[in-house]
């Protein structure tokens, strides 16, 4: 099967796996946030020093987690997969015919090299 590399239960396996390495993942209310464009115009990109100082005090209130407390409590299977914006593709077929047009250059240009090569080659 495929397992999608960007999606939150991967990085959630990744986390119990490797939990110094990785953080864990909380599930998100609303996938939208996980596009590029719902951030893109906010031009504030940190946290002011009260909102860390209530961030700080809201955490310092949760209970310590139990001692024996199985280790895969906190597994969640809820799923989130990253969204991505697409580019808007204008001239597409422009772009394309471009591609295939280098990559055809640089096939000719290599199989015209090898060809010179062979050429060179004193015979037996």
């Amino acid at each position: 099967g495929k397992v999608p590399l960007h999606a939150r239960l991967f990085a959630q396996w990744m986390h119990f796996a490797f939990p110094s390495e990785c953080p864990y993942p909380h599930a998100v209310d609303d996938p939208a946030v996980l596009r590029p464009s719902h951030w893109s115009g906010q031009r504030r990109a940190s946290a002011t020093d009260e909102e860390r100082e209530r961030f700080i005090s809201e955490f310092a209130l949760q209970p310590e987690p139990a001692l024996g407390e199985p280790l895969l409590s906190q597994w969640d299977d809820e799923e989130v997969l990253l969204l991505e914006d697409l580019p808007l593709r204008s001239h597409g077929l422009f772009w394309a015919l471009l591609r295939h047009g280098a990559m055809t250059l640089v096939l000719l240009s290599t199989v015209l090299a090898g060809m010179q090569a062979l050429v060179r080659l004193p015979c037996c």
